[in-house]
């Protein structure tokens, strides 16, 4: 019977292991999705912000600077629009 015994306490041992390394890695992932949706969040914000200065130069409201257009891929036909 000692053989089993010590199978068995192995096995206990295996398994807390196993419950251990699953928190850890649920842990890494939840941070690794929350930064994700930090990024993302951030990503909308700039391409908003973008497309609000876009509108605003389409509709001749705030002219932008060149560089600033150039740096925005800015389409030709809006700064044509704002003339």
């Amino acid at each position: 019977m000692g053989t089993l015994d010590q199978k068995v306490t192995k096995n206990s041992i295996d398994i807390e292991s196993i419950k251990t390394d699953i928190k850890t890695i649920v842990e890494v992932q939840k941070a690794y999705i929350d930064k994700n949706e930090r990024d993302h969040e951030g990503i909308i914000e700039l391409i908003d912000q973008d497309i609000g200065l876009h509108s605003e130069e389409a509709k001749g409201k705030v002219p932008l600077p060149p560089y600033l257009l150039s740096t925005l891929n800015f389409p030709a036909l809006c700064k044509a629009s704002v003339k």
